[in-house]
């Protein structure tokens, strides 16, 4: 039976025993009331009959005892009966109004006359109430009077007080009813409206919240349910829950994006379902080999640190992921909970550690150990000038090469933690193009490549950091210098579109999309026999990300093998640095 029903069927039960209890003692007090009151009157009749009874029962005159039987039956109208007898019960006279009411039998009257001389009741009946009150003549008893009293009018009233109570009680259970069917509405409504918000989410629909419709228990149960429903779509791990041998119960919104499987194909579907899973070695995972089965076998919680997990279309990520049994009241386990997250970035994040710490100790070691040997060489060197001056400027240059390592590798470090600030000042875009121009005219110079500028006159100024623009223009011309070929050329442009847009294109060899994509991790090189030939720490294009962020500035590339590249970035005229 539903809950709809128990309530509805549960309140007019009770309303149907409460008027029941309530008309049934309201009965019993009216029965009680009518019933004494009729006893007291025909007690009363009673005893006027018997009083006025004396004087005639003494002088034996029957006619008038005959009168006033016949005038008291005919105007009391509830006296059907009515006579007088002696001591002994004899009749002296007896007056009945047709055959109603009932008689009393002999052995009644004996018994009443053997008793002593009082007003008593003597019998009741189902219509009528029979007294008797003793005639007495100067404390002489010399006879009884006799009643008979019609309680008919006591009945009928008793009677309509009983259908007018079934009435209400009917009545009562009616509005009880529609009671109980609108309390079930307001009650059940916002249930039912809980219990479709569980439905959706068990289905995995999560784009329709469930309303809030009541401030009662009810409505904090739904806003409780509302708020879990919404920190479970929005959580950023993916929340997977499956029983015993696989099968997926829960799927959230997070699970979706990360494995871009929707909950409607999971769902139902045994790990790894739809999805493929890979450990270390590459191979494949089934159920039994997931940290899931582990949790469920040790009934204790399992993590792993990162498991290959292939989607559909073929990407590949890493994922890390904690499982924990879920038990019942018995402590049983019945399912197990499983929160898992993308670790992709962190993984990549610790390789580009390992290739930064390799590439650091083999950018530190190399002119060190130039250093060292031409040193070396020095001390065995006597009278040789030249050669000692040749050896002294390859120290020195490679001494410049690692101060220069190591503050690209400081500034980096400052800008990253935020140690660096960044003046705010008006700046006039031209002198830092003019500038980094003049600076990298003798390498240019000296490796047949043109340098040129376009520079839109009068460009309003913008507020930044004069040396950081500075070391931005610097690290891209001297880039396109060293990146080029003889006979090529390097431009930078500069006009209002948006903001102060800078271009720098140059007409080297260009890079290719996976390496336009890795450009700017640090100590990132293409990998060429012309880039190592150029040099350089691959921390240039680094900075100039970080400097251009801090300016509130995207660097865009566009590049390809042979063909040169171009970089792209543009200053907010009048913004904060």
């Amino acid at each position: 039976m539903s809950i709809r029903r128990q309530l509805v069927v549960g309140v007019a039960l009770v309303h149907l025993v409460l008027m029941t209890v309530f008309v049934l003692t309201l009965v019993h007090r009216q029965k009680t009331f009518l019933l004494d009151r009729a006893e007291r009157r025909v007690l009363f009749q009673a005893e006027l009959l018997a009083t006025t009874s004396v004087h005639p029962l003494l002088s034996s005159d029957l006619a008038g005892l005959g009168e006033i039987l016949a005038v008291l039956v005919r105007d009391a109208g509830d006296v059907p009966d009515a006579m007088v007898t002696d001591p002994r019960g004899r009749v002296v006279a007896h007056r009945q109004l047709g055959e109603a009411g009932d008689r009393l039998d002999d052995a009644t009257i004996r018994a009443t006359v053997a008793g002593a001389p009082r007003a008593r009741l003597v019998a009741r009946g189902q219509h009528t109430i029979h007294a008797a009150a003793p005639v007495m003549a100067r404390g002489r008893h010399v006879g009884w009077a006799w009643i008979t009293g019609n309680v008919s009018a006591e009945r009928a009233q008793l009677d309509d007080v009983t259908r007018t109570g079934l009435v209400y009680t009917g009545v009562a259970v009616l509005i009880g009813t529609a009671f109980a069917m609108g309390l079930a509405r307001a009650i059940l409504h916002p249930l039912s409206l809980l219990l479709g918000g569980t439905e959706q989410v068990s289905q995995r629909r999560w784009e329709q919240p469930i309303p809030v419709t009541s401030t009662n228990e009810v409505g904090t149960v739904t806003h409780e349910r509302a708020q879990f429903e919404a920190v479970l779509s929005g959580i950023g791990e993916g929340i997977c829950v499956t029983d015993t041998v696989g099968r997926v119960l829960m799927w959230n919104r997070a699970a979706e994006q990360i494995t871009r499987v929707p909950a409607p194909v999971m769902v139902g579907a045994v790990i790894p379902g739809p999805l493929c899973l890979v450990d270390g070695d590459g191979a494949v995972k089934d159920f039994a080999r997931t940290v899931m089965k582990r949790a469920i076998d040790s009934g204790e919680a399992v993590s792993t640190a990162a498991t290959k997990l292939m989607r559909l279309d073929g990407s590949v990520l890493s994922i890390g992921m904690t499982s924990a049994p879920i038990r019942d009241h018995a402590g049983a386990v019945q399912a197990c909970v499983s929160v898992f997250r993308d670790v992709t970035r962190e993984r990549d994040i610790d390789r580009m550690k390992t290739e930064f710490v390799s590439a650091v100790s083999h950018e530190l070691r190399t002119p060190l150990t130039s250093i060292r040997a031409y040193a070396e060489t020095l001390q065995d060197l006597v009278g040789d000038e030249a050669t000692v001056q040749e050896f002294l400027k390859v120290i020195e240059e490679e001494a410049v090469r690692l101060t220069r390592l190591i503050n690209d590798v400081l500034n980096l470090s400052r800008i990253e933690s935020g140690r660096v600030r960044f003046k705010e000042e008006s700046i006039a875009l031209a002198p830092l193009v003019a500038r980094a121009i003049q600076t990298a005219e003798p390498k240019a110079a000296m490796s047949n490549v043109r340098l040129a500028t376009d520079v839109v006159p009068d460009l309003p100024p913008f507020r930044g950091d004069a040396d950081g623009i500075q070391q931005v223009l610097t690290n891209l011309v001297d880039n396109g210098v060293k990146y080029n070929r003889p006979g090529g050329r390097v431009e930078v442009r500069a006009w209002l579109n948006g903001g102060v847009r800078v271009e720098v294109r140059d007409t080297g060899i260009g890079m290719s999309p996976d390496a336009v994509r890795r450009l700017g991790e640090r100590f990132f090189r293409v990998d060429s026999s012309e880039t190592r030939r150029a040099g350089g720490t691959g921390l240039g294009i680094s900075l100039v990300k970080e400097i251009l962020q801090a300016h509130g500035a995207v660097l865009e590339v566009e590049s390809a093998e042979g063909r040169g590249s171009a970089f792209r970035f543009v200053l907010p005229v009048g913004g904060g640095a």
